[in-house]
């Protein structure tokens, strides 16, 4: 049985409650946002649950989770690398654990580098193609400095770059966009986008381990693992444009009938998908 919240607790409520009426012998969520352990103790009364991907502050709950810090850790150490000094953030804010952790750790990485990030530089919001969109328009409003950009999801990259591409700009070139996740769709970007690797196979093997082995004894310690991440360089992310050759960034307006991008709906630039680009994967660079 498989069920999709929407990020709403009262629907995950429901489909975990619908789960004990139909006599599952356990569960895998990924929490809504907003969800507490008292949201789920009742529900662990009853079924055997683990959470998987975000986290969730407190509770005994078995949970298998990501290294987020350390890949983003990766992430904008390699920008800063390539001699960038003025990176942006975009990507959830305080909403969940798991956001907190991102924008503190793309904070704490710049600061350890002797950069000092400001609130331009910095857009929250849902992970999708459109507000990666309006993020980086934005961006190119306040912030035209910017010469990287770190995404906590390969949708609000991907959407980044379409608002890149319709300023005459080319990711990588003018400006450097890093994502997360490694989507299917990041390799099929034009061009293809450098990000952040999860093992998602992986991760939903270990819950599954997770909860058979706590169906068998629902008395036994508390079950943790984490996903290592891997960095996957592809052709977003360079050096950053020389003050004599980087482009003039002049925001302009966007036709009425590409103002607003759909999460199905994202369509590539005419010239090309970079199908069977090179790309290069690194491992957690500390």
């Amino acid at each position: 049985m498989f069920g999709d919240s929407g990020d709403e607790i009262a629907k995950q409520n429901a489909f975990i409650a619908c789960s004990i009426e139909s006599n599952l012998a356990g569960l895998i969520i990924s929490p809504a946002v907003g969800t507490t352990p008292r949201h789920l103790e009742a529900f662990g009364q009853r079924l055997p649950i683990v959470v998987a991907g975000r986290e969730i502050r407190g509770g005994a709950f078995d949970r298998v989770c990501i290294e987020y810090e350390k890949g983003l850790t990766s992430a904008v150490s390699h920008l800063v690398s390539l001699g960038h000094r003025a990176i942006g953030w975009m990507g959830g804010g305080s909403n969940t654990a798991t956001a907190r952790r991102g924008i503190r750790t793309y904070r704490e990485v710049l600061l350890k580098h002797g950069l000092r990030p400001t609130n331009l530089w910095e857009y929250t919001c849902p992970p999708s193609r459109h507000e990666g969109y309006a993020g980086m328009r934005q961006f190119l409003k306040v912030a035209p400095e910017l010469t990287a950009v770190v995404c906590f999801s390969d949708l609000l990259a991907i959407g980044a770059m379409r608002a890149l591409h319709q300023q005459g700009m080319i990711p990588g070139r003018d400006m450097s966009v890093i994502g997360f996740d490694d989507l299917e769709e990041a390799e099929y970007a034009f061009p293809p986008l450098s990000t952040v690797h999860i093992d998602l196979g992986r991760l939903g093997e270990r819950a599954a381990e997770f909860l058979l082995a706590r169906a068998e004894n629902r008395q036994m310690p508390r079950q943790e693992a984490s996903i290592a991440v891997e960095l996957v360089l592809r052709q977003t992310t360079a050096p950053p444009p020389s003050a004599h050759t980087g482009s003039v960034r002049r925001l302009h307006p966007a036709k009425r009938t590409q103002s607003k991008i759909k999460d199905g709906d994202y369509d590539h630039d005419s010239d090309g998908q970079g199908v069977g680009s090179p790309q290069t994967r690194l491992p957690f660079l500390g």
